[in-house]
């Protein structure tokens, strides 16, 4: 049944992790051409050059992060993904995990991924069973709820988004009202909240949704990429402080900036975890099941990671082998685009919609 979720506010949860670590980055890095001075700047570039990561025979220095997001109203970590930042090449892999992925991370009946956090005793915990079943280091975690979009985009004075197909809802008991043209909108606040918040018409369900993610991405990268003033920086970081968490050291921020604010728009590369959907007959219950072949290349590609057949998902915690139809999809290879912000938001994405 068509429908629009309540509280979920799924487009913006990437886009505000993202905007945080952009935006205290574009700080940072202005007040460092205020007071700093070329010795202090050295000091902290190589501190933070000693906490990046390198892989084996790899010459690339990068770092890679969780950055999770949460619906309030029912505890489930809607927004999932990888985010690798290679120094050395000057580029941005998001890998986006698909929230319905299914996932052994408990004993109890919900597999489903986007409950493994709380089940698991935290963020921490979560990126240990990531880093282990994916065979990749996650260098940092950042969680956040899923609130402050409309304050985020109207201190930003509106984002310009690709609405994929016209976008129409009322639910009056939700008190929506949604009519969102196709083509390119300047969404402000308000509009954006009604953006993230419509579900009802992708042909594809969540796959679709995180195809539109990826157009909220990269138009949000164009903006931030524009002059953006300390004193709007200042204004949307205020706004997001009660509502995240990371583990990210505040030394490594100015460092991170200076770096960040040089990357091309087509080095920021988006991929969708690669997979299919499929039932679990005894529940019923609709799962995501991954790709084993197509996500060790996607991993590999987009994260720099060096995963084999041999170290990728040891413990098969992402296969349920009761069921043919889940060791069909985990073993068979799966197709997957991989898109840049700057062709995004020059031609967009065709979604497939009802």
């Amino acid at each position: 049944m068509n429908r629009v979720g309540k509280t979920v506010l799924i487009f913006f949860g990437i886009a505000l992790a993202l905007t945080v670590l952009f935006l205290a980055a574009f700080f940072a890095a202005r007040l460092m051409l205020v007071f700093d001075n070329d010795a202090n700047a050295s000091a902290i570039e190589k501190n933070f050059d000693e906490g990046l990561s390198q892989i084996e025979g790899d010459t690339d220095l990068r770092t890679n992060f969780l950055i999770m997001g949460k619906d309030e109203a029912s505890g489930l970590y809607d927004v999932i993904m990888l985010v690798s930042y290679n120094a050395t090449r000057s580029e941005i892999g998001v890998v986006q995990i698909p929230r319905d992925t299914y996932a052994e991370f408990t004993e109890s009946s919900y597999k489903k991924l986007n409950g493994a956090v709380s089940a698991l005793g935290g963020e921490r915990e979560f990126c240990e069973f990531l880093s282990n079943a994916f065979s990749v280091n996650i260098d940092h975690y950042i969680s956040l709820d899923l609130y402050s979009v409309g304050e985020i985009v109207d201190v930003l004075g509106g984002v310009e988004v690709e609405v994929p197909f016209d976008m129409n809802y009322e639910d009056a008991t939700q008190g929506l009202s949604i009519h969102l043209k196709k083509g390119k909108n300047i969404l402000d606040g308000e509009a954006a909240r009604k953006f993230v918040r419509y579900r009802s018409g992708y042909l594809e369900g969540d796959l679709g949704r995180m195809d539109a993610q990826k157009l909220f991405l990269a138009a949000l990268v164009k903006k931030l990429k524009s002059d953006v003033s300390v004193f709007e920086i200042g204004a949307i970081l205020a706004a997001v402080s009660d509502n995240i968490k990371m583990n990210v050291p505040m030394a490594n921020v100015i460092p991170l900036a200076k770096q960040i604010m040089n990357i091309p728009a087509e080095n920021v590369k988006f991929v969708t975890l690669a997979g299919e959907g499929a039932v679990a007959k005894a529940s019923g219950a609709s799962y995501y099941v991954i790709s084993r072949p197509s996500a060790i290349k996607i991993l590999n590609e987009i994260l720099g990671a060096k995963v084999t057949e041999e170290n990728f998902d040891k413990d098969r915690v992402f296969l349920n082998e009761r069921y043919d139809s889940f060791c069909d999809i985990y073993n068979s290879e799966a197709e997957y685009k991989i898109f840049d912000a700057k062709t995004l938001v020059q031609s967009g994405i065709e979604i497939a919609h009802k």
